[in-house]
């Protein structure tokens, strides 16, 4: 697998220089250098809830390894996103704050990603940017 990460990330750079490479869930891959090297971004879902069971935390050896291997992303100047499905606000504000600890980019979202959320259950009071400065709804493009 490691190669294969490896020669599809230089065939699409020859092809497209900006092209960007993110990893999905194989954090064990992070341990090999030339991974790192050919990747942009790493992205981990269900880090510290739901692996098992939604919504459920997750068992803290298996968060322990986690973070072990995506600090390693995050040393090796990587950015390391994190997908947390809750609906749960304190479930939420928790995985927030240890993503945000540990410098990764959070993302809180519904299981089934019939939506798009640009705010998780416990950010209330954030604007979610998908209003104009009117009220109006802004359009994407």
């Amino acid at each position: 697998m490691a190669s294969f990460i490896v020669k599809l990330s230089e065939h699409a750079r020859k092809t497209r220089p900006n092209f960007l490479v993110v990893l999905q869930n194989a954090e064990e891959l992070l341990r090999r250098q030339e991974v790192r090297a050919s990747i942009d971004a790493f992205a981990k879902e269900d880090l510290f809830f739901g692996a098992k069971t939604s919504e459920e935390p997750n068992p803290g050896d298996m968060v322990s390894y986690s973070l072990d291997q995506l600090r390693l992303g995050r040393r090796s100047g990587l950015k390391i996103l994190v997908l947390e499905y809750l609906s749960d606000a304190q479930k939420a504000a928790l995985a927030r704050k240890g993503i945000t600890k540990e410098g990764f980019l959070p993302h809180i979202a519904e299981r089934s990603l019939g939506t798009l959320a640009l705010k998780g259950p416990d950010e209330t009071d954030v604007q979610d940017g998908m209003t104009g400065e009117d009220g109006s709804e802004k359009r994407q493009q």
